[in-house]
């Protein structure tokens, strides 16, 4: 290893302790403990809970204090079998409690950086994309919000694995893929192994289209069209006008459509919402059969169809593992009507606001919406801007973002990065 490749893994790691020790000084050093939001009303009571019946000597089934009573096991937030939380019984709550959170950020940081460094990025490279994954505001704020920082925290690594299955065909990664779902549904965010799963079905489509019709002949550098990206002038005006329009015409709608609701509790944005879950699964299982069929003619030699074989594989073994405390919340969910409480009207309030792209820039351009009242956009009372805010910015860092606009590639380029292109924009 030369000097200078040391002097930059040197700067890598240095930078992620500054940083780390500026975010985590108060909790590690100065007796503070995370209490904004849902870490001090909802994980902290919550997971004390769970921890007290297993030192106890009980199974963590029953939390009589909510609701009159609700599972501990059918409720994925308790994440009463995630591994991870074997810190609880190590330390005392309260040190636990600090570290279990610490301890997905550093997991967050160092997963970004084994699959940068996968895909042969450079050390400079791999040092800045996990350092803006893990400490800009949409990642490092879920804090507050633990599940998702699990989440977050084991996504790199279920990318990482789909890649290596889809592109290079390493059965290993299958094994791994497994693992990584298991630990986000055990972590309480099945949502996050989902969309994990979604995208690298995505991604089994897109290599397999490109293969078949030989778009090029580099398929085993992981290419999907050889030659030179190029733009029209027009697209950057085009885009700017269309956010423009896009911004006016949300603002316009949140103003207008409210008056049209009749009085009483929300009802659906449209009606058929109600059934779209439903209609999800069918269609899921539609595709699915749909697939098989056309794998079959094809006398089973489909590279796609053992693309998504494989995934799917992987997601069985994943529930499988999971199993034990995913068959309790299947059965909570389906036994209560609580679990259904929920619809377009609860998940409206946390969408993202179009206008506030602008904080991918700048990080509060609208003000600050905790610690203090000054966020402007109370002052200003226009319409439709004061939502339910997640998480208080969407700001990564201007190098970050830079660098990540400039990467992004739809039609040429490595395999990999046409496929997380797509991600990000969608």
């Amino acid at each position: 290893m030369d000097r200078q490749r040391r002097l930059i893994i040197a700067l890598v790691f240095g930078c992620f302790c500054s940083l780390f020790l500026v975010c985590f000084d108060a909790a590690l050093w100065g007796g503070g403990q995370f209490g904004y939001r849902d870490a001090g009303h909802f994980y902290y009571p919550l997971y004390q809970r769970v921890q007290a019946e297993w030192q106890q000597g009980r199974w963590p089934l029953w939390e009589p204090e909510e609701n009159s009573g609700i599972p501990l096991l059918g409720n994925p937030t308790a994440a009463v079998l995630y591994p991870g939380k074997l810190i609880y019984a190590w330390l005392p709550y309260a040190w636990a409690a600090r570290l279990y959170i610490i301890a997905h950020v550093a997991l967050a940081f160092g997963a970004m950086l084994r699959a940068m460094r996968s895909w042969q990025v450079s050390w400079l490279g791999s040092g800045l994309a996990a350092l803006t994954y893990t400490f800009g505001a949409p990642v490092l704020f879920q804090y507050c919000n633990v599940i998702f920082l699990v989440g977050a925290a084991w996504l790199p690594l279920g990318f990482l694995a789909v890649d290596r299955w889809v592109r290079l065909g390493s059965r290993p990664a299958l094994l791994g893929l497994a693992i990584v779902l298991a630990m986000q549904t055990l972590g309480g965010d099945p949502q996050s192994a989902y969309l994990v799963g979604l995208c690298g079905c995505g991604y089994a489509v897109g290599v397999a289209w490109y293969r078949v019709r030989k778009v090029n002949g580099q398929e085993d550098q992981g290419t999907v069209e050889p030659g030179r990206q190029g733009y029209s002038w027009w697209l950057i005006p085009a885009v700017l006008m269309g956010l423009a329009l896009w911004v006016a015409g949300t603002v316009f709608l949140a103003e207008w459509l409210p008056k049209l609701r009749p009085q009483g509790k929300p009802p659906p944005t449209l009606p058929w919402m109600l059934h779209v879950p439903r209609a999800v699964l069918i269609a899921w299982g539609v595709l699915g059969l749909a697939l098989l069929e056309r794998w079959r003619r094809q006398r089973w030699r489909s590279p796609l169809g053992w693309m998504l074989l494989g995934l799917v594989g992987s997601g069985a073994l994943a529930a499988a593992l999971a199993a034990a405390q995913l068959l309790p919340v299947l059965e909570f969910t389906q036994a209560t009507s609580r679990a259904a409480g929920e619809g377009p009207h609860d998940i409206y309030p946390f969408s993202i606001e179009p206008q506030r792209l602008a904080e991918l820039v700048w990080p509060s351009v609208f003000g600050i919406s905790f610690g203090r009242n000054a966020y402007w956009g109370d002052a200003a009372q226009i319409p439709g801007i004061r939502q339910t805010i997640w998480v208080p910015s969407l700001y990564i860092g201007c190098l970050g973002l830079i660098l990540a606009v400039a990467a992004l590639r739809f039609r040429r380029g490595p395999a990999r990065q046409v496929w997380l292109s797509v991600i990000v924009t969608v």
